[in-house]
């Protein structure tokens, strides 16, 4: 299941680079690699602001992730009290992280709207749930086809286990 998780995670990953860049307009396609084609084509497109936010915002976590790793995770057994103490506090802090972006990116963005930058934060939400409906059948092959498909994907696994 390792695998299906990865590539779940991966197709996600790369279906909001779009969103990072602050492309506008890009059309929904039914492959991750269209969707990668348009970005790579579409890159003068982007929105610098947006996507140097984005970019920074990645680089910002991944950085945290590394030094508690490096200072807590992989180190070794703690000798003195003060680095006992110093690991502790990471270890405290290090959930807080993900408070402090938010709390930074809303600052950054805030600064830049207001010397007239336009940033693609959220795009338009729909107010209320949407009616309930029967599905239309012209997508029925597609859903099949990926239902299809994540149900091979987890019987591989399950056979693969046993």
């Amino acid at each position: 299941m390792v695998g299906f998780t990865n590539a779940a995670a991966l197709a996600i990953g790369i279906s909001q680079v779009k969103e990072v860049l602050g492309l506008k307009n890009v059309p929904r396609y039914d492959y991750t690699w269209e969707s990668c084609w348009y970005v790579l084509t579409h890159l003068n497109e982007g929105q610098a602001a947006s996507a140097g936010i984005g970019v920074a915002c990645i680089l910002l976590l991944l950085g945290v992730k590394h030094v508690k790793t490096r200072l807590v995770d992989r180190a070794p057994p703690a000798t003195t009290d003060r680095e006992r103490r110093r690991r502790e506090v990471i270890k405290i802090l290090y959930p807080l992280s993900n408070l402090f972006l938010v709390i930074l990116t809303s600052l950054v963005a805030r600064v830049l709207v207001s010397q007239g930058v336009e940033i693609v934060i959220v795009k338009h939400v729909p107010a209320g749930l949407p009616r309930p409906a029967v599905p239309r059948l012209e997508h029925l092959w597609t859903i099949v086809g990926h239902s299809l498909s994540i149900v091979l994907v987890a019987f591989m696994e399950v056979s693969k286990q046993e």
